[in-house]
């Protein structure tokens, strides 16, 4: 299926594109406007023990996961630092994952909550 799209009403300009590549041209516009929306978001240095607090998981695996490279990290000294606001993007994108992981799983939705 595709759709043409118009840039102005007397123009000869005409773009065609494809469904899906529609689509994965809309996410990147939406992950971009996220982006610029989280640039008001205030930026910390945070220490291991207000990154284990942030994260919610113990100040050793907060370190394995910095010193494996998996959290974004600077060792400065003989401490690791973090970024608050790399800290929570991080966050996103393995919630993203997460998801995008289980939707590719048939039976692996996630269940209705009893009320």
């Amino acid at each position: 299926m595709k759709d043409q799209v118009r840039e102005r009403p007397n123009s000869d300009f005409t773009i065609t594109v494809e469904a899906p590549e529609f689509a994965r041209l809309a996410n990147m516009l939406a992950a971009v406007i996220e982006r610029l929306n989280r640039l008001d978001e205030p930026d910390e240095v945070l220490n291991v023990h207000q990154a284990s607090k942030l994260l919610q998981i113990g100040v050793n695996e907060v370190r394995g996961l910095a010193r494996g490279g998996h959290l974004p990290a600077a060792k400065i000294g003989r401490g690791w630092r973090f970024s608050r606001r790399d800290l929570l993007e991080w966050m996103r994108k393995q919630a993203r994952a997460n998801a995008a992981q289980a939707s590719e799983r048939p039976g692996m939705e996630p269940r209705a909550r009893k009320e």
